[in-house]
């Protein structure tokens, strides 16, 4: 197993029993939720873990990224949240967006949880319609992805990364600071999104409360196969007006975390 990157936020107030896991999405790491949503809900009551998935962040193994797969990450968040069980005697509620989504979506397969989030996720049909989005898109890192096996060419300017995760009036300085932060990306782990690994949907749905959150004007995924998600796990499913793919970072972060501790609420969570 490799080390991982594990930050934890105790609750402000009167701690809530149900913690929260936070999992991020395919170039990011753990920094990506400890920006707003992990002190905003740790401000709200809640104990909040992030987690680096290994070639991630500050995880261990990026000497083998291009070998990690969507399974992999699955078994990173599963350690790290039977850490938390362990530690406080209950499974965590898991948040997952992007990939992290989708990676989300397989680790309720196998595993128990109070309830999940999945945030502008790769959808349950998987990646190959995003990734053929991103080719029209972006033909030349497109091509040099699939040329070198190496899917960090698609975010490592901040151009790229303004385009496809931030609104059009998201201040450049904060899409400069993300871009030095911004790290690699498995193609292993990217071809399996697109061709070979889907969520076994019967073998989630009716198992916890889920919601699924799309952007409006997301340029990976489309509202409509956000809503096809949703409805295949009789999820509740709210779209974000004039927001973009990086729902915790863009402008209007605010929203979307109010959006998810209503639901909280809602649940008794």
């Amino acid at each position: 197993m490799y080390s991982l990157e594990v930050n934890t936020r105790q609750p402000k107030l009167t701690a809530r029993l149900t913690p929260l896991l936070l999992v991020h999405g395919a170039w990011h790491g753990a920094w990506c939720w400890e920006e707003h949503f992990a002190p905003y809900f740790a401000n709200r009551g809640y104990g909040v873990t992030t987690l680096s998935y290994r070639g991630h962040g500050k995880s261990d193994g990026r000497q083998h990224m291009r070998r990690h797969s969507v399974m992999d990450y699955v078994a990173d968040v599963a350690y790290v949240a039977q850490q938390i069980e362990r530690e406080r005697g209950v499974r965590p509620l898991v948040i997952g967006h992007s990939l992290g989504g989708f990676v989300t979506q397989k680790y309720l397969e196998t595993y128990e949880a109070p309830a999940a989030i999945l945030v502008a996720p790769v959808p349950v049909t998987g990646f190959f319609w995003g990734s053929l989005r991103l080719g029209r898109r972006h033909p030349g890192a497109f091509l040099k992805t699939m040329a070198l096996f190496d899917p960090t060419y698609l975010l490592n300017t901040p151009d790229l990364l303004h385009d496809l995760c931030f609104s059009d009036d998201m201040p450049r300085d904060q899409v400069d600071k993300y871009s030095l932060l911004i790290g690699p990306e498995a193609f292993r782990a990217a071809i399996d999104a697109i061709l070979w690994v889907r969520p076994n949907i019967d073998a989630i749905k009716g198992k916890q409360p889920l919601l699924v959150i799309a952007a409006e004007n997301d340029r990976i995924f489309t509202v409509d196969e956000e809503r096809r998600t949703a409805e295949s796990y009789g999820a509740q499913f709210e779209i974000m007006p004039k927001m973009a793919h990086d729902l915790m970072l863009d402008r209007g972060w605010e929203r979307v975390a109010d959006t998810i501790f209503t639901w909280l609420t809602v649940q008794g969570i």
